[in-house]
């Protein structure tokens, strides 16, 4: 198992990932080969689902590990799956209600989810005034387009 684990770090990722799989075939709560399998998805190859999958593993494991919350959290942010990296970061919280860490994380996340809302907002105000010009319900300088424009400036 030592070899394949060595042999892992000393190849590319893609080979290390192969080798890290054949280890947990071995032994599938090895966390360590996990970790590195989180790790390598995650920061190298990107593949934020396939890090999501061991994380979540590791979490089986050690659920109140603090360090993989935040790591969960950072994979659904990256998924931009916000509800679910907002949900980790606050079990974080319960297990050290001072980290300053979370805590930054936490008021991105809230602005980030605003911004959506705005943005969703604006696009189904934006579609319903298209909709009304190509139909000629509404001209494009008349009192539609100041209604509109009103609308658009309240989401602000």
């Amino acid at each position: 198992m030592y070899k394949l684990i060595k042999q892992g770090n000393l190849l590319n990722y893609k080979e290390a990932e192969e080798y890290y799989l054949k280890v947990l075939e071995i032994d599938p709560n090895k966390k360590s080969i996990l970790f590195r399998l989180l790790e390598l998805n995650y920061y190298k190859l990107r593949n934020y689902d396939e890090a999501k999958k061991y994380c979540n593993k590791m979490l089986e494991l050690s659920p109140n590990d603090e360090e993989l919350l935040i790591l969960m959290g950072n994979i659904n942010n990256s998924l931009e799956n916000y509800e679910g990296a907002s949900g980790s970061y606050y079990m974080v919280l319960d297990l050290d209600f001072y980290n300053k860490e979370v805590r930054e994380k936490i008021s991105k996340l809230k602005v980030m989810d605003e911004l959506v809302r705005y943005y969703r907002e604006y696009i189904d105000i934006k579609e319903e005034y298209d909709y009304l010009i190509k139909n000629g319900m509404l001209k494009e300088d008349g009192f539609g387009e100041k209604y509109i424009k009103a609308e658009i400036s309240n989401l602000y």
